[in-house]
């Protein structure tokens, strides 16, 4: 499998997830506006009964019966009740629909997969690092792109002060100080100088005109590695709750099975201390067992490795509680004697 696919497999199942939340979502706030079924099922009752009623009053219980100047009002009651009851129906239908997938999809959801592997993991860190870099170079190269055409903006050169030496020079002329000889050197400069502002201004217009269009490539680009970047980013603190799952179920394996290992020793210690308390030689004062009151109890936590399942008791995968020392010093005993040791 590729880095690109393990990341979108990672993605697809915090995509899941989120889809399946959403979901929940939805059918919890359209129960909550569907309103009480049951006053619809009241509704219907009172519909029913002002026909029956009606019917009763007007007719002798026999619809048929019912006078022609009251069958507009027999057939109102009709279809108000025909419309209640269609009303409750559908409302009794989605309701029931609507609980069913609230809790298939909060079953969905308790007993969601959260695997990820440490390939899982790398490939997504890679990824979100790809996509950051992307990011930043594609800024790079618009920036670039805007410094060349700041640079061709700046390589146009101007007339100076060409354009006021003329008039200068013509109003020297309107009196009578200058000729119109003199204009020709001063025209000259003016010619050669449009002429290098017209073969600039066409170069620079080309850089620049490249340049913008490279900068709205480039913006197109960025406005899809943002996006990118935003989705990884928001996935990130749910890639790293997988992780952590997955790390935490290792360890709660290893837990379970010390915390199995040491309860087994805790109840072996109480049974041979019950044994040694019940030895003849009573001169020989030696207790092992100095607290038998206190609670003990080995916590479980919300992990499919240790739920505590062993004694029924959900916040412990062993308690002290309702052990019998007594019956542990019987299975010592009999420990004991399976092994050559009769003095007991």
């Amino acid at each position: 499998m590729t880095i690109q696919e393990e990341t979108r497999n990672l993605g697809e199942k915090i995509q899941q997830r989120e889809a399946l939340e959403a979901r929940r979502s939805e059918v919890v706030a359209e129960l909550s506006g569907l309103g009480s079924v049951q006053s619809l099922g009241v509704a219907t009752g009172d519909a029913r009964h002002r026909l029956t009623s009606f019917i009763n009053q007007y007719g002798g219980g026999s619809e048929g019966r019912v006078p022609g100047a009251r069958k507009a009002a027999l057939g109102t009651l009709k279809r108000n009740y025909e419309q209640a009851k269609e009303a409750s129906t559908k409302a009794r239908e989605r309701h029931s629909q609507l609980k069913e997938e609230r809790e298939s999809l909060t079953e969905q959801l308790s007993n969601w997969d959260y695997s990820c592997n440490q390939q899982e993991i790398q490939a997504f860190q890679d990824a979100l690092t790809k996509a950051t870099d992307t990011v930043a170079g594609l800024k790079v190269a618009i920036s670039e792109q805007e410094e060349l055409i700041q640079q061709a903006t700046a390589s146009i050169p101007s007339l100076g002060d060409l354009p006021q030496q003329r008039e200068d020079l013509l109003a020297s002329i309107a009196i009578g100080e200058a000729s119109e000889d003199d204009l020709s050197e001063i025209d000259q400069k003016i010619e050669e100088k449009e002429l290098e502002v017209s073969q600039t201004s066409t170069e620079a217009s080309q850089v620049i005109s490249k340049a913008e269009q490279a900068i709205a490539g480039l913006k197109r680009k960025l406005s899809e590695a943002e996006s990118e970047l935003a989705t990884l980013e928001d996935q990130s603190s749910q890639v790293l709750s997988h992780y952590l799952v997955v790390r935490a179920e290792v360890e709660g394996a290893e837990y379970a099975r010390l915390a199995e290992k040491l309860a087994e020793k805790y109840q072996r210690l109480i049974g041979l201390g019950t044994l040694l308390e019940g030895c003849a030689e009573k001169s020989w004062d030696k207790r092992i067992i100095t607290g038998p009151s206190r609670r003990v109890c080995i916590p479980s936590f919300a992990l499919d490795s240790c739920k505590g399942q062993e004694t029924g008791l959900e916040a412990h995968l062993f308690s002290n509680e309702g052990i019998n020392p007594p019956s542990l010093a019987a299975l010592e005993k009999e420990r004991i004697q399976g092994e050559g040791v009769t003095l007991l």
